[in-house]
């Protein structure tokens, strides 16, 4: 559908299309783990405003590696586009003193003029300015990162869903997500040019979504707005994310050949005190790391990825067990019965909810998620409205009567920005203590992610 429409431009836009078209042969850098101390921000729309892909990252970092702690801030705006990330560069985002920051922005900037009602020559073209603008504002803001010399990795836009045949009081804009596949070739070549690390969201939730819809065309990964991801569509983000980071499959992996009376693998794990019997292996061990608890809300994505294949595996084999059914216990609390060849061939015990290394990480996950719900409802909140509304020069942001009595005159009574008004008037005087608290937050999820020794003991029934 993009064709059509850039068949209808100008020659003179179509000149400017082409100094920004990508090169077809695309390489961009592998990226890697973010490194120990690291001040990472997110930066984007309401989708990254949100904050549910941030958190998943967020925890999984805690998690995997409690001995290098890196600190996650959100950056989104609602309703944000390219120029209003560089308009808030200098006081919200470089003001955090970050060392990294990813990008995805795309989904706001092509606007809302699609579908079967705009076609006219004039509306097609302000659409194709729409883009090369985008396309110009998400340069702009990487060489302003560059310059800062802080690290980048770009992200192409996630779906707007034009395929999904669910009823709604909104008209689906067919041709918004062509729009974003363009956006998404330009990052490409972005991130080619300046040899940044890609996360292509946009394949990875219309590849999710396509699988889903074989099944059912009246599902979706993304929300019945067909603009913001469900948690689903979150969970899938993040495991794009992180899988591109190339991190381990194996929270650790521990190998025990029960014959010969020794470890023949022990990855991220120390085991020691191993005693054999014939109906009874016990032995300490020390994990590095602990499991991913996956929420309740996010377990459909289970369908349409291998998170546990690929990011998720706390493998334990024993080779060589007695022919029977075993009991397993961690820390005198039993976990589960398996079968002698259940276990000869592993278990990934990142599934069982009874572990205690399971319900530590949900004590992790509570305070990273605290964490995540000040940044994104209040802290973001607080930037919103300074981003959008509390630009007048004429205003002093300091006079609590002034600014309420000229948020009053702006905003509708029943609003989203009526909401945001009435977070930033209740908090904003209390932003710095917020952000001390988010940070406190971090910390302490690490501080309960740190590694614990438990004992295991298998008992043949």
């Amino acid at each position: 559908m993009l064709m059509r429409y850039i068949t209808k431009i100008s020659v003179k836009k179509w000149a400017i299309a082409m100094v920004v078209m990508p090169l077809l042969l695309l390489s961009y850098v592998q990226a890697t783990p973010y490194e120990k101390n690291t001040r990472v921000c997110f930066i984007g729309d309401s989708i990254t405003h949100k904050g549910f892909y941030p958190y998943y990252i967020r925890l999984f970092y805690s998690l995997r590696r409690p001995e290098k702690p890196v600190y996650f801030f959100n950056c989104g705006i609602a309703g944000g586009t390219a120029k209003t990330a560089n308009s808030v560069y200098q006081w919200d985002i470089k003001a955090k003193n970050i060392d990294a920051a990813t990008i995805m922005l795309g989904m706001n900037d092509v606007g809302q003029n699609f579908g079967s009602q705009y076609q006219t020559p004039k509306e097609i073209n302000s659409n194709v300015e729409k883009q090369i603008s985008a396309v110009k504002g998400i340069s702009l803001l990487s060489k302003r990162l560059l310059t800062d010399e802080i690290q980048i990795s770009l992200i192409t836009p996630s779906i707007y869903d034009q395929t999904a045949s669910f009823n709604s009081s909104k008209p689906n804009l067919l041709g918004k997500n062509d729009a974003l596949k363009y956006i998404s070739q330009h990052v490409n070549a972005l991130a080619t040019k300046h040899s940044l690390p890609l996360f292509d969201f946009q394949k990875a939730t219309f590849t999710a979504n396509e699988k889903l819809q074989q099944q059912n065309p009246k599902a979706t990964v993304i929300g019945k707005d067909r603009v913001h991801p469900a948690e689903v569509g979150h969970f899938l983000m993040a495991h794009e994310f992180l899988t591109k980071q190339e991190f381990s499959p194996f929270i650790s992996k521990t190998i025990i050949d029960i014959d010969k009376g020794k470890v023949i693998e022990a990855l991220n794990n120390k085991i020691s005190d191993l005693k054999i019997t014939v109906d009874e292996v016990s032995f300490t061990s020390l994990e590095s790391s602990l499991p991913f608890p996956i929420p309740e809300e996010a377990k459909s994505a289970l369908a349409l990825i291998p998170f546990n294949q690929t990011l998720n595996q706390q493998h334990l084999q024993l080779q060589g067990l007695e022919t029977g059914l075993w009991t397993v216990y961690i820390d005198d609390i039993e976990i589960g019965q398996y079968l002698a060849k259940t276990l000869d061939t592993g278990i990934n015990l990142a599934e069982n909810t009874k572990t205690p290394m399971y319900q530590q990480a949900l004590q992790v996950a509570q305070k990273s998620y605290l964490a995540s719900e000040l940044d994104a409802n209040i802290l973001r909140g607080i930037t919103w409205i300074k981003a959008f509304l509390l630009r007048d020069d004429k205003l002093n942001i300091n006079n609590l009567i002034a600014v309420e009595k000229h948020l009053h005159e702006k905003l509708p009574k029943k609003s989203f920005q009526q909401k945001q008004s009435k977070i930033y008037l209740a908090n904003y005087q209390q932003e710095q203590k917020i952000e001390q608290q988010v940070f406190s937050f971090f910390k302490q999820s690490y501080k309960l992610s740190q590694p614990i020794t438990h004992s295991f003991t298998f008992r043949k029934l």
